[in-house]
Parts: structure tokens; C-alpha cells; sequence
């Protein structure tokens, strides 16, 4: 057991397709709220990232007030000093197109549960697009996350992606994709 993060990396990079989803095997966020994502895609986006902080009529996320209110707190701080535009880096349900995948998912190096905040400061690092969407989400008991000690690692890991990737630009990507043509 390697964690969430490397388990995620190798499943995306051994994946096929032109779009690569990755969704909690909880089944939290079920399935069906694929084509909310895909739908952001054909508007133009990169990568889709489930939501369960956006409000929607058409959505109803059922989560724990316990782990609702650290989650929050967790995410002011990512918005704070890497990512403001987000409401939700946390949700397991995150779709790719095959090009922002293979050059996100070759790159990310976080093992455990802060590998989406990885993936995120990458992506907008490089200029992609990514379109957050609200999506039904139902708590499902079991979770490996622990409040307290994940979440003070996950916070150092926000300063070594600033450190790790401070470097990434769009030319890197726009290279990525020229040099995987070619071949």
C-alpha cells in the first residue's frame, strides 16, 4: 500500500481513452454525474473536477458536519496560498482529457491524499483549463482520511508543490504535447 495518490498515478497512466476519469471506489460520487463532467469537457475544459461545494439545484451532497467543517477550513487555506479559484480540490471524481492527464499523471509525485492539490497548482501552473462542477455526493463510511494527521500533511505538501513545480510553465505542456505527436 503505496497510498491514494500513487495508486491513482499509476491507474492514469496506464489508462486508455481520450477522456480518463478517476472516482473514489466508495462510490460516493456515483457515476452517474459522468456526463456533468463530460459536458464541461465538450465546452472546451481540460479537466472537470466534481464539486461537493458548488450549490445547484440539481445536486444534494449528503456529508458529515464533523468532516464537512475541516474540509473547509482545509480548503480556505489551499485557496489562500496555492489555489483560489476552487471551492473543492478534495472531491474524488476528477475528469481528464488523455493530453492534461498523461502530462499531469507523468509529474505528479504525492503519494497519499494531497495529490489532487498536486495535480491542481500543475494544471494551472501549464494554463489548463479546468471547469469545477457541482455533483451529487453521499458520505460512505469507511474513510481511510484522518482528519487530524492527514490534514496537517496535506498542508505541508501545498508548499513543497509551490517548491516542486515552481518552474512549470505552458511551454512545458505545449512541448509535452508536441513531442507525444511526433511519436
Amino acid at each position: 500500500n503505496r497510498g491514494k495518490g500513487f495508486a491513482v498515478r499509476i491507474g492514469m497512466l496506464n489508462a486508455r481513452g481520450n477522456l480518463l476519469l478517476f472516482a473514489d471506489a466508495d462510490g460516493s460520487a456515483p457515476i452517474a454525474e459522468l456526463p456533468r463532467l463530460e459536458e464541461a469537457l465538450k465546452q472546451g475544459a481540460q479537466i472537470a473536477i466534481g464539486s461537493r461545494a458548488l450549490v445547484s439545484p440539481e445536486t444534494h451532497v449528503k456529508a458529515r458536519w464533523y468532516r464537512r467543517l475541516p474540509g473547509r477550513i482545509f480548503n480556505l487555506s489551499v485557496n489562500l496560498l496555492v489555489l483560489p479559484e476552487f471551492a473543492d480540490t478534495q472531491c474524488g471524481f476528477k475528469l481528464f482529457t488523455a493530453k492534461a492527464a498523461r502530462f499531469l499523471f507523468e509529474r505528479q509525485r504525492a503519494n497519499q491524499f494531497s495529490f489532487d492539490i498536486e495535480l491542481l497548482f500543475m494544471a494551472h501552473q501549464v494554463g489548463l483549463k479546468v471547469v469545477e462542477v457541482p455533483i451529487n455526493w453521499q458520505h460512505v463510511r469507511g474513510s481511510k482520511v484522518s482528519l487530524l494527521k492527514d490534514s496537517i500533511k496535506m498542508f505541508v505538501d501545498i508548499f513543497v508543490f509551490k517548491i516542486r513545480h515552481r518552474k512549470l510553465s505552458p511551454d512545458a505542456f505545449r512541448a509535452s504535447t508536441t513531442a507525444d505527436e511526433v511519436k
